[in-house]
């Protein structure tokens, strides 16, 4: 059921008398007869109508004359038969007023007064206080509530005007909102509306209660979307390992130290390599790796030439040099392995063994260069062995560690090959099998790191 309730600053003089008081020069006696004082009325109306709650107050220069004019007072609806008695506090409710502009009639033996109250709605609740002082009588609309379902709801909060039944409400930017928000605010609803009534009838809000506010739920974050691909690099560039970007297929891939690196390491990535990515889409479409499994990077890493030597650049850069075996040019860094002999004993006509990358030119990087005679000249030791990591250090600083197996030390470097993981994932108690060149302090310069299961 609506019910409505109001907050205005109305103020209405009651002009009128009975013919007896117009031609007395003193204000009437008024005698208060036995009548019982009417109950304060619920706030919420039962019947059709508004409901108007009254006080008969003291003037403002005989104040006890005044409010003992209150006694004996009957109060009406003019041209209806809604009436009450005031009683012995000055206060009386109307009940069933009905709808429109309002009229009322303060009537005492002898003598009348009239004064409006303005328009009122459907179940609306007025609060008045009445002054009369001789023959005028002040009329001030305190409050106005309306309570109900909301309709013909405008847009533009908090500036928005609606109708709660019968009575119309407009807020601005003094409305307080309790419960919910303007913008929450839907026809349909519900809502309590304290505020001023206006000379139109209708209510400027001070409160409005939004009674059935939808619960705000916070914005969700969609989840990202996975995508798996394979196949081969393409557009690689310079990269800054771990970042780097390239293509596969027709998707931009991007790498950062968060992408993990399986079957070999970032460093090993190469155009026409053969990739398989997990990651996550970006907006632009690309695809964030945190995967990137190298499906042939230990085939590339293993390409291998035998045969001897010709074209020799020198061995005065040693370990940097260059030539060529067979119709394969091999050229060799800091990070090559000799075995057999060292970069300087290295000769045209000299047979050896080639492992390293081969590079886009079709040449081959070497990772190692076993020297297979070259005479009497003691070979290095190439040795094998398997067991767990102790003692690892320097792994931030990957390709280039160092760890212990028994009691051997083992150091890595960018020629070292790592197969079945990488060199981030080297950890103590980690088995492995270590290949490599045995050195003259004992320690094992690895040629190749096999991850195996513990």
């Amino acid at each position: 059921m609506l019910t409505i309730k109001t907050l205005s600053r109305l103020s209405v003089f009651v002009i009128g008398a009975a013919a007896t008081a117009c031609s007395s020069s003193s204000s009437p006696s008024l005698t208060a007869p036995s009548v019982s004082t009417p109950a304060p009325a619920s706030s919420l109306s039962a019947t059709s109508g508004a409901t108007i709650h009254g006080t008969v107050a003291g003037g403002t220069s005989t104040p006890a004359r005044s409010t003992a004019r209150a006694a004996g007072m009957t109060v009406s609806v003019n041209g209806t038969n809604v009436t009450s008695s005031v009683g012995a506090d000055g206060s009386f409710t109307l009940s069933g007023v009905p709808t429109g502009p309002v009229e009322l009639r303060f009537s005492t033996s002898g003598s009348e007064a009239r004064g409006s109250v303005g328009t009122v709605a459907d179940q609306e609740q007025v609060t008045i206080t009445v002054v009369i002082n001789g023959a005028t009588a002040q009329v001030t609309v305190q409050k106005s509530e309306a309570e109900g379902t909301i309709a013909g709801l405008t847009t533009g909060c908090p500036a928005v005007t609606f109708t709660v039944g019968a009575a119309r409400v407009f807020t601005d930017t003094t409305t307080t909102f309790v419960g919910g928000t303007c913008s929450q605010l839907a026809n349909g609803g519900r809502a309590e509306v304290t505020g001023t009534k206006q000379s139109d009838g209708s209510i400027k809000a001070v409160t409005v209660k939004v009674e059935d506010a939808p619960a705000t739920t916070p914005p969700t974050t969609p989840a990202p979307t996975a995508r798996e691909l394979s196949g081969i690099v393409s557009g690689l560039g310079t990269s800054a390992c771990p970042v780097a970007t390239f293509t596969v297929g027709t998707t931009k891939v991007t790498t950062d130290a968060s992408t993990t690196f399986t079957g070999g390491t970032c460093l090993q990535l190469k155009n026409t390599m053969t990739v398989e990515i997990r990651g996550v889409i970006q907006p632009d479409g690309s695809v964030k790796a945190s995967l990137v499994n190298l499906e042939d990077a230990a085939e590339q890493a293993a390409t291998e030439v035998d045969g001897a030597v010709s074209g020799l650049a020198g061995v005065a850069g040693c370990p940097v040099t260059a030539f060529t075996v067979g119709t394969t040019k091999v050229t060799t860094s800091a990070a090559t392995t000799f075995t057999g002999g060292t970069c300087s004993q290295l000769a045209n006509t000299v047979k050896v063994e080639v492992t390293g990358t081969k590079q886009t030119d079709g040449s081959i990087k070497a990772s190692r260069v076993n020297l297979e005679d070259v005479g009497d000249k003691e070979a290095e030791v190439e040795v094998e062995m398997d067991g767990k990591i102790s003692g690892l250090s320097n792994l931030a600083a990957c390709p280039i560690t160092t760890f212990t197996i028994g009691t051997t030390k083992v150091t890595t470097s960018g020629a070292t090959e790592f197969k079945d993981g990488t060199c981030p994932q080297l950890a103590n108690n980690q088995t492995v099998q270590v290949k490599g060149v045995k050195q003259t302090d004992g320690s094992l310069k690895a040629a190749r790191v096999d991850f195996e299961k513990n």
